[in-house]
């Protein structure tokens, strides 16, 4: 055995790589045998029958080989006929279980049967009964596929009950029930059921698809049951953990509060158990970051504002140098910003950093937003046509005369629309913003107030035909 060299994170321990033998196995006579196997790989096998079959082959070559041959035909049929592709993961080791489990669970044979097909083609270096035993009761989830920098390592089984640890780096997780899950290091999790994992530490990104919901993930602080979804989920075993929606909605408990998340919100559980509204999430809240080191600090370093309501938990993103076509304007809708004509967006804007705030945030006449620049930058706010123009705007900014049009719509559950975003600049623009530039460099804390701020009152009817405002800062070079 030996563990991967750089790239794996030192992740799991695999089988040392060498040519596999051609596959073996004989027709076996005693027909209370082939019954026996029959039933474990069709999944009406009893309790004690899987612990016959554990017995058999420990004690029996014969009965060890025939196993591994029908679980190698299984695995070819289902591929052939259902025109599957395999898996095929390294083999991770086993530890040999305390108490009886289940030798193949019936409704993956299919992908239990590859990781025997792994394990025949290391069978000569690996040869010991005991290890077929491991294996056959154990249970395949899914595979795991990481990376560190530039490196990629060859995906890994994952086994139902086995803990994982990521010392460096990233990794994907394909589960069998087609959850998905990136999670970045230092992470620690285990699978504990085919719906449900187990998190001590690590930032995780987790989309589930219409047929798997009710996935859950679980925390020593939280407990996140998703309703179909795409979330966020930090754990920092020191702090608690933090919950961002990003599609859909989750059911979030922990000790003391329960609260249903929709799309756009997000919040902090601390290790007491309290719930509190997480304000900000960074690129690198939830997902391992990929800026480099040169450019590690973003213009627009925090955002935040003065609603302190417990029934408030939108949040805003800060999107460091990603301002252009096709990006999204906000986290609690599908729009995204775009050119109102082919010429596309204004090129002063391209590439700035920006903030994706919280669209129902249009209806708060109070809201006070604080931009903190981290360094001298030109700031623009991108401002709905259809609002009348503020004081506070048209005091400190001046409108350049360029536009941007938002292209509205976008598969985000909650919020039913029969508009579409459509690819390309001045396609499909149902709104269109003016573009306000600060009148001289700004850095520091930049307050910005309401859409209703001059009014005296208004109603949501009125407010929900506009959209809230964005913001883009662009640095001003040295």
């Amino acid at each position: 055995m030996h563990r991967p060299k750089d790239g794996s994170g030192g992740i799991i321990d695999i089988v040392n790589e060498k040519k596999p033998p051609e596959p073996f196995g004989n027709f076996i006579a005693d027909k209370k045998t082939r019954d026996l196997v029959d039933a474990c790989l069709s999944s009406v096998a009893t309790e004690e029958q899987r612990d016959q079959l554990s017995k058999l082959i420990v004690e029996s070559q014969e009965a060890c080989d025939y196993y591994i041959a029908q679980c190698t035909m299984v695995s070819q049929l289902l591929t052939y006929s259902k025109n599957v592709q395999d898996i095929k993961p390294e083999l991770p080791t086993i530890e040999r279980p305390q108490s009886n489990r289940h030798m193949i669970s019936g409704w993956i044979i299919a992908i239990a049967a590859s990781v025997l097909i792994v394990f025949i083609g290391s069978y000569s270096q690996w040869n010991t009964r005991d290890n077929v035993v491991n294996v056959a009761q154990s249970e395949v989830v899914g595979e795991m596929l990481s990376e560190i920098g530039i490196e990629q390592t060859k995906p890994v089984a994952l086994i139902m009950g086995k803990r994982v640890s990521i010392e460096s780096g990233s990794s994907e997780v394909r589960l069998l029930n087609d959850v998905s899950f990136s999670i970045a290091a230092p992470a620690s999790f285990v699978i504990e059921t085919a719906n449900q994992c187990r998190v001590w530490q690590g930032k995780m990104t987790v989309s589930v698809p219409v047929g798997a919901k009710g996935f859950r993930v679980v925390t020593d602080h939280a407990d996140i049951v998703d309703q179909g979804t795409r979330f966020g989920v930090a754990v920092n075993p020191e702090t608690g953990t933090d919950v961002a929606v990003f599609e859909g909605r989750v059911d979030l408990a922990s000790q003391s509060a329960e609260k249903r998340l929709e799309v756009g919100r997000a919040a902090t559980i601390a290790t007491d158990g309290s719930m509190s509204r997480m304000q900000l999430v960074r690129i690198d809240t939830f997902e391992a970051s990929n800026v480099s080191e040169d450019s590690k600090e973003s213009t627009i370093s925090s955002v935040q504002d003065n609603i302190h309501s417990s029934d408030v938990f939108g949040y805003y993103r800060i999107v460091p140098n990603g301002f252009g076509e096709e990006q999204p304007a906000y986290v609690d809708r599908g729009h995204q910003w775009n050119g109102v004509t082919a010429d596309g967006l204004p090129r002063e804007l391209l590439g700035g950093d920006y903030v994706m705030p919280f669209n129902n945030d249009k209806v708060e006449k109070e809201i006070e937003v604080t931009i903190t620049l981290s360094r001298a930058a030109n700031l623009y706010v991108l401002f709905d046509k259809r609002a009348e123009i503020p004081k506070w705007l048209s005091d400190r900014f001046v409108d350049t005369g360029e536009e941007a049009g938002q292209d509205e719509g976008g598969e985000v559950p909650g919020f039913k629309t029969h508009k579409r975003t459509t690819i390309g600049s001045g396609v499909s623009i149902d709104a269109v913003f003016s573009v306000w530039k600060s009148h001289e460099p700004l850095k520091g804390d930049i307050v910005l107030g309401g859409l209703w701020a001059d009014k005296p009152e208004t109603t949501i009817t009125t407010a929900e035909e506009i959209s809230m405002y964005g913001v883009v800062a662009v640095p001003v070079l040295d």
